[in-house]
């Protein structure tokens, strides 16, 4: 949901003001939901070595190389 923020903080920065019967929209929302999705998978991606330093446990390409038993990149390179 942060990433969701991010949205809305990135139309305020750049001065788009949708008006509500816009933003309300069900297409809107699901662009809204799958652009938020992506950016987390991202970030996921290009924050695994860090989070791993820290020991944060719920990046998803640390999940999957740990419950694949893979490397990093192959969970990177891996689809369902």
């Amino acid at each position: 949901m942060d990433e969701l923020l991010f949205l809305h903080l990135a139309e305020y920065v750049h001065g788009i003001e949708l008006p509500g019967e816009a933003r309300d929209l069900p297409a809107l929302a699901q662009a809204r939901a799958y652009a938020s999705e992506w950016i987390g998978l991202y970030n996921d991606v290009f924050s695994a070595q860090k989070e791993e330093a820290v020991g944060y446990g719920f990046n998803v390409v640390l999940v999957i190389r740990d419950q694949r038993g893979c490397s990093q990149q192959e969970a990177i390179d891996w689809r369902a």
